[in-house]
């Protein structure tokens, strides 16, 4: 096997295009074109997944990163805030730069998070969080519809 065959990219691969020939014969089956027991996809098994390589961040690391962006770049503030709301909801970055005042709900400690491939979600998130969010957006003079993360 090519080092190319073993990526994790070329079992994507492999996996997508397998789906559609199974489908294939499996309607090939259903409308009688082929039998059951000559069917090729029952002979084929479906491609293995890889396991993930996603880990946490450990606690160590994550301290260096929030403690370096408390004392640096031009906003101190706002980067602090930003890395608090991606690791208490593990937003996406697109979400956290969407997030708009009028989707905080500080009633129910929820934020509305719009993200990748038109995904909507209710978040929860901490009383202290929600406070701090729904400050910086008065502090920033945050319109409604606007973004809330400036």
């Amino acid at each position: 096997m090519s080092w190319r065959a073993a990526t994790p990219a070329a079992g994507a691969a492999r996996r997508s295009t397998w789906w559609p020939r199974c489908a294939a014969c499996t309607s090939a089956v259903e409308d009688g074109l082929i039998k059951e027991s000559d069917n090729p996809a029952r002979k084929v098994a479906q491609p293995r997944r890889l396991p993930a390589t996603r880990r946490a961040l450990p606690d160590a690391r994550l301290a260096q990163i929030n403690q370096t962006a408390a004392v640096t770049g031009d906003d101190p503030e706002l980067d602090t805030l930003l890395l608090r709301l991606h690791t208490e909801t593990a937003c996406r970055r697109g979400g956290a730069l969407a997030l708009r005042p009028r989707d905080l709900d500080p009633d129910q400690c929820l934020v509305l998070l719009r993200e990748k491939g038109e995904t909507v979600r209710w978040q929860p998130v901490p009383p202290t969080l929600m406070a701090r969010l729904v400050q910086h957006g008065q502090e920033r003079h945050a319109p409604a519809d606007g973004q809330l993360l400036r």
